[in-house]
């Protein structure tokens, strides 16, 4: 949870505001002459899906897997936003370790015909979320938009620089296991700053009268538009996959804190 700077302060009054709808306001009035550095609080919190099929079917071989899981990701860190002398937001930067919990299943079955016993061999297993489990390499990320300077108020959230889908898994064939188990989700940054997020990463427009109000909530989801299909590389490497889809969304809250402890 985030910590708090004891002082007296006026409750922040809560604006929520689609992410991606909210418009940039560049002739909204100027903020009150201020220090050019704000500090807000910054909680995440969102669920991000994996789903997956495999199949493959010949005369000595079949193969099926089925995948559906969920891993909720929360953090909570402190953010430095930048304004000009108009009050436009030019400059955000805040990050930190994830907390990270998943749920759901995933079940595999493998026959494989060997010629020289001349019979089928049987591999499967089961999987199940691991539930809560600590990132310590993963990172959730707020920083500028490479436009922020011209256009004011342009952010990207990551929600995870690298996500790790913790599963348990239990071999259930006679002739040992088969199938995905835990994987890594990876959304790094792009080669050009100026080309769409990665996968686990959106971009949006925070106007000045958002956090003006002291507290803002926005609400996002993925992947947005531009960027291509995503399927972690476990799964994409898999030679029986069929389909493969990685989604998610959530809410970002943004409430001013102030660090001196004055009014």
């Amino acid at each position: 949870m985030l910590s708090r700077t004891p002082g007296r302060t006026r409750r922040p009054r809560t604006v929520l505001l689609p992410l991606g709808l909210a418009t940039l306001a560049a002739g909204a009035a100027a903020q009150p002459a201020a220090a050019a550095y704000e500090h807000y609080g910054v909680e995440v919190d969102a669920v991000v899906r994996t789903t997956y099929v495999g199949s493959a079917h010949t005369p000595t071989f079949e193969h099926d897997t089925s995948l559906s899981m969920s891993t909720h990701v929360t953090a909570g860190f402190l953010a430095q936003i930048e304004r000009d002398a108009g009050g436009r937001i030019i400059g955000a930067s805040g990050q930190d370790q994830h907390d990270a919990s998943t749920t759901g299943t995933s079940t595999t079955h493998e026959r494989e015909f060997a010629p020289a016993a001349n019979d089928w061999y049987e591999r499967a297993r089961t999987c199940t979320g691991a539930g809560k489990n600590k990132n310590d390499e993963g990172r959730t990320i707020l920083e500028s938009d490479p436009i922020t300077p011209l256009v004011g108020g342009a952010l990207r959230l990551t929600l995870a620089d690298q996500l790790l889908v913790a599963a348990t898994c239990t071999d259930t064939g006679p002739h040992g296991g088969a199938g995905p188990g835990s994987f890594v989700l990876r959304s790094p940054a792009p080669d050009d700053p100026f080309g769409p997020p990665g996968p686990l990463a959106v971009d949006f427009a925070l106007p000045p009268e958002a956090t003006a109000a002291g507290k803002v909530i926005q609400l996002f989801e993925g992947p947005t538009g531009g960027q291509a299909a995503y399927c972690p590389e476990e799964l994409a490497e898999r030679s029986e996959r069929q389909s493969c889809t990685v989604t998610f969304r959530g809410t970002i809250t943004l409430t001013k804190t102030d660090l001196t402890g004055g009014s």
